[in-house]
């Protein structure tokens, strides 16, 4: 009822966790910040092994324990995506972890969809910083730019390791100048971008499938 939880969604394909030591060296730091005990990954890799059909296991750590819950990876239909500013904030400190404190994620989701957006992205003060489920990277001036102030995510990390990028904060003068962004994330992989969208805002991008050699 409190949110006191911390949790992770891992991307399964033929068995097989993708980025599996990332997601639990994040999920370890959360489980620290909360006061949890971090889960044994013995037992759910040895359940996700048995998972046949490409899927997203969501591992959640509570005080009584941990448990693990599975759903098919949906395919996303679509090439690019539209993307709507939300007029929900992360909290200044949990908006680094992924708790069971979920609820503007969803709000600031379900405001996306009535705008027929597919991710809706949420804001510290005037900066924006995470989206409801995904990540989010810009490229401007030719410069990778990776949003500070929300979710340390695990796929965006992993694409940049070996990629000259910089870390700031990104306001809405921001989008205004970014040539090309996308989503990132264990359900959407990477997915551009071509406009985001907001009370009184329209701003379109170009549409690039796949950062150059990122992949």
């Amino acid at each position: 009822m409190h949110g006191l939880s911390a949790f992770t969604t891992v991307r399964v394909q033929h068995g097989e966790p993708q980025l599996w030591t990332r997601h639990l060296e994040r999920l370890k730091h959360t489980c620290h910040f909360l006061g949890l005990t971090p889960p044994d990954p013995a037992s759910h890799l040895e359940r996700i092994k048995t998972l046949e059909s490409d899927s997203l296991y969501r591992l959640t750590v509570t005080p009584e324990g941990s448990f693990g819950t599975v759903r098919l990876l949906e395919p996303i239909l679509i090439s690019s995506a539209a993307v709507w500013l939300s007029s929900l904030e992360v909290h200044p400190q949990l908006g680094l972890h992924k708790t069971g404190n979920y609820l503007p994620y969803v709000l600031a989701l379900r405001q996306a969809k009535i705008n027929d957006c597919l991710e809706g992205l949420l804001s510290l003060g005037r900066y924006w910083v995470d989206g409801s489920r995904a990540a989010f990277l810009l490229e401007q001036d030719g410069v990778l730019v990776s949003p500070k102030g929300g979710l340390p995510s695990v796929t965006r990390a992993h694409l940049l390791q070996n990629l000259p990028h910089l870390e700031r904060w990104v306001g809405l003068g921001d989008l205004a100048r970014a040539k090309h962004a996308w989503l990132l994330g264990s359900g959407v992989g990477v997915l551009p971008i071509h406009a985001f969208r907001g009370e009184g805002i329209s701003l379109e991008l170009e549409v690039r499938d796949l950062i150059p050699r990122a992949l």
